[in-house]
Formats: C-alpha cells, sequence, structure tokens
C-alpha cells in the first residue's frame, strides 16, 4: 500500500498530458506530372530538355553581294520622223521647259526607256521588271528578257550593259501639260539571294500661261459708209466737232497668245474679256463674251464693239482679259486706250473743228 500511495502521489503531481502532436512534415515535393501515378513513388525532379543544335533558318535569305540598279530616263523626239531631239549635242530632256522652241513644233514623242545593270563580274538573271506610271502597273519583263543579247534575261558586265527597254506617248504641249511620276522595280538574283533596285522620275511639263490684249479705234466715216479713219492721232480725237461732238466709232480688242502653250478663256461671260469706257461723264463697264475661248500659241482672238461717244470731251478706254493654261494656272494682260481734243478745240460750237494742220511746201526744183 505504501507504494501505491506513492504512485497516487506522483500522478498527482505530473502535469496533465499534452494532446497529440503531428508527425514531422515532410518537405514539399512537386505534383506527379502528367501521365504519372500518385501511387507511384517520385521520381528525381524534372529538368528542363536539352537545348537543340541552331539549325539554319529555312526562311533565311542569302544577302545580295553586289549592287544592282535601275535607272529611268526621259527625252523628246520629232513626232514626224522619230528622230532625237538634240540641243547642243545632248538629247532634250522631258523636263526641259522650252521643248515646244526646240521641237519647232507643239506636237512631240516622249520617250521613256528603262534599264537595269549591276556592278559585279558575274551575271545576274533579272526576275522582276515592273514600271508603274502614275498608278498604272505594267510587266515587262518578257520585253525586258527579249532586249537582252541572249533572250536569257541575264545583266553582265562582260555583255555591254545596261539593257534598256523603252515606250514613247506623244503629246501636244500647247494643249495639255505633262504632269507624271514613273517607277521601275528590278530584282536580279545572285544564286539564292534577291539583289532589288528602284528608280522612280517625275515628269511635269505645262507651260506659262502668256497672253497681250491690244485696242483699235476707227471712226465712222459717212462718204465711204464703214469705220475706216483711226479715233485720234495720239493725243486728241481725230474728229472733234465733226458731227457736233457726237460720233459714231468702233472699238476692237484683239487677244493674242504669245506664250508657248494654249490658253483657255473660261466664262468669258462673266471674268474674261472686261472693258471700261470713260467719256466725260459717262463710265460704262461691261464684260464681253468672245465666241473662240481657246487661243493657241501665235493665235489671236478679236471682239468688236460699237459706241457713240461725245468727241468734245476726253476719252479712254481699258480692257482686260484673264485666262488660263491648260493646268489652270491664270494669267492676264491689260491695256489702255486714250484720247482728248486740243485746248483750243474745245467749245460747244456745233463749228468746232481741229486746229487746221500747216500746209506742206515742197522744194523748188533745181534749174538745169
Amino acid at each position: 500500500k505504501c507504494c501505491e500511495w506513492e504512485n497516487e502521489e506522483e500522478s498527482r503531481q505530473d502535469p496533465p498530458t499534452p494532446p497529440p502532436t503531428k508527425g514531422p512534415t515532410a518537405s514539399p515535393t512537386k505534383p506527379p506530372t502528367m501521365g504519372e501515378s500518385k501511387d507511384e513513388p517520385a521520381g528525381p525532379p524534372p529538368t528542363n530538355p536539352p537545348t537543340a543544335s541552331p539549325t539554319p533558318n529555312p526562311t533565311a535569305k542569302k544577302e545580295c553581294t553586289t549592287a544592282m540598279n535601275a535607272d529611268i530616263k526621259c527625252t523628246v523626239k520629232d513626232v514626224n520622223t522619230g528622230n532625237p531631239i538634240f540641243d547642243n549635242g545632248v538629247a532634250v530632256d522631258c523636263n526641259d521647259k522650252d521643248i515646244v522652241s526646240k521641237a519647232g513644233n507643239c506636237e512631240v514623242v516622249m520617250e521613256y526607256c528603262y534599264k537595269a545593270s549591276h556592278e559585279g563580274t558575274e551575271c545576274l538573271e533579272v526576275t522582276e521588271f515592273v514600271r508603274v506610271q502614275d498608278g498604272e502597273f505594267a510587266d515587262l519583263m518578257d520585253e525586258f528578257k527579249a532586249s537582252t543579247i541572249r533572250q536569257d534575261a541575264k545583266v553582265c558586265d562582260k555583255r555591254a550593259n545596261p539593257t534598256a527597254v523603252c515606250e514613247e506617248v506623244t503629246v501636244n504641249l500647247c494643249e495639255e501639260c505633262v504632269d507624271s511620276k514613273t517607277t521601275l522595280d528590278v530584282i536580279g538574283m545572285e544564286g539564292t539571294a534577291e539583289c532589288p533596285a528602284e528608280d522612280s522620275l517625275a515628269v511635269k511639263n505645262c507651260r506659262e500661261c502668256e497672253i497681250e490684249v491690244a485696242i483699235d479705234c476707227k471712226t465712222w466715216d459717212e462718204n465711204n459708209a464703214r469705220f475706216i479713219n483711226d479715233c485720234s492721232d495720239g493725243s486728241q480725237f481725230s474728229f472733234v466737232g465733226v458731227n457736233e461732238c457726237v460720233e459714231k466709232i468702233r472699238l476692237c480688242y484683239t487677244v493674242t497668245n504669245v506664250g508657248s502653250t494654249c490658253a483657255t478663256m473660261d466664262d468669258l461671260t462673266t471674268d474674261g474679256l472686261t472693258r471700261t469706257v470713260t467719256n466725260g461723264d459717262l463710265v460704262a463697264t461691261s464684260d464681253m463674251s468672245v465666241d473662240d475661248a481657246v487661243i493657241c500659241p501665235n493665235e489671236s482672238v478679236t471682239k468688236c464693239e460699237e459706241q457713240t461717244v461725245n468727241s468734245c470731251s476726253c476719252m479712254s478706254v481699258v480692257v482686260e482679259i484673264d485666262a488660263k493654261n491648260p493646268a489652270d494656272e491664270g494669267c492676264d494682260a491689260r491695256a489702255t486706250y486714250g484720247y482728248c481734243k486740243e485746248e483750243e478745240s474745245r467749245g460747244d460750237s456745233p463749228a468746232s473743228s481741229p486746229k487746221p494742220r500747216p500746209p506742206v511746201t515742197y522744194p523748188k526744183p533745181a534749174p538745169y
């Protein structure tokens, strides 16, 4: 019993037994890879696959080691003979601003020539030869191939390069403007390497509008029943007071194209030929219509009108003309015409007349 008592005393003095603890946590492992069973023992950690040795990219292209060239030229030819037009031994370029005078004709032929060449020692086979002009696409590969020496589309340093393909267009520079852009795309093959080349040419040739206007004034002649005499001698009416100061005259306005392109006078009744006549207290402005609204180089258009004026008063005439070239670029011209009777002949008398001219004297004949 003594021993049992001691055991009971020890059990009362011992602290309470702590709750059971969890076992040690296993170190985290990666989840099984796809296709592995959870029941299978974990294998070694996955490793990255070995890096494959670099292989050439099948789409990569070899680089060209030679310089491929493309070239466009445009020169002018005679429309009748087809021969090139030269100026001081040089072919006239399509951008030359004086083509009409050098050709002696408004109508000319513009020849566009396209060339391909390269600077290497080996032959290159051209596989693309394309011309684009103002959005118009033309594949000239067949023409280029036919132009090569052996019709094999090859350009070689030893074959008298460059080879050219030419096109012609006929234009009338007096009636139209040339405003175009041409591009040439060429590809030559150096083995499997592409050697591209490109060239472009802009041609803009539009002559400036240039016109002149002149005024002619004639008086009515009762005896001949027509307008025959000049209205003035440069400083006065030539008919002062002849018909009680009221005279009938004819004014003619002549517009001449002194430029090298046709001039179009659009809507002449509103902003074309305008004249203003000032005679005493009268100021009259009028727009005049011209039948032929287009005048080409060295051509003229004349418009006449009849007026009743007071020859005892000063008079002035102003005429203005507006025109455009084929590119709608404007030009204008202005002319004035004025005269007045001499101060000594002014008066209200219907019998007033110009100051008489001094008599003409002739030398006496020499004695025999």
